[in-house]
């Protein structure tokens, strides 16, 4: 998948372009609240980027998504951008939250716009309007992501690298003594 990620292109569908099949493809389609099913009457925006979702078709599935009706697709509202933009102002990080509110799918858009920040610079709506303090001038883009769940079971990411993905089953404390080991050396997101 990573390569897949890496080698593909970037395409831009309009409202009615139809999705394609195609691996050698990333495709984005920006939803306005018009393209939206939900027409609820919500109140009026302060920012016109709020009332938009881009949706994001990857080349290949994503891995342990099998029990999603789109194991494909990520959704990715204004709020992950900046979220992402204020990820990649530390040099550590560890993504933890309550059950339900999508930190697993984040996730995942965390991965791929760490491994195609150019997706990102094309996409994010809010950039200039997000004031981070202390932002670096270029993002810090982790040199390895640890993606953790339940606590037993790992994918290990080597951003930059043309490497697969290591998958690592272990125990808790098994990963406590990576963890460790890492920061020690620095550039380590763990998700």
């Amino acid at each position: 998948m990573v390569k897949a990620i890496q080698n593909a292109t970037i395409v831009e569908l309009r409202s009615q372009e139809a999705w394609t099949d195609n691996e050698d493809l990333i495709q984005v389609r920006r939803m306005t609240a018009q393209d939206l099913e939900s027409q609820a009457d919500l109140p009026e925006s302060k920012h016109e980027y709020e009332d938009t979702l881009d949706v994001i078709k990857l080349p290949l599935l994503i891995p342990e998504a099998k029990l999603s009706e789109v194991p494909q697709f990520l959704f990715v509202r204004p709020d992950e951008y900046s979220l992402f933009k204020c990820f990649t102002k530390h040099d550590w990080c560890i993504l933890t939250g309550n059950p339900g509110i999508s930190k697993s799918w984040f996730q995942w858009t965390f991965i791929l716009f760490c491994y195609r920040l150019d997706l990102f610079d094309q996409f994010s709506p809010v950039i200039k309007d997000i004031p981070v303090e202390g932002l670096k001038p270029k993002p810090f883009i982790p040199q390895i992501i640890v993606r953790t769940e339940a606590g037993s079971k790992s994918l290990f990411f080597f951003v930059g690298l043309e490497t697969d993905v290591l998958l690592l089953d272990h125990t808790p404390q098994q990963l406590d003594r990576i963890i460790k080991m890492q920061r020690s050396y620095g550039n380590l997101y763990q998700a």
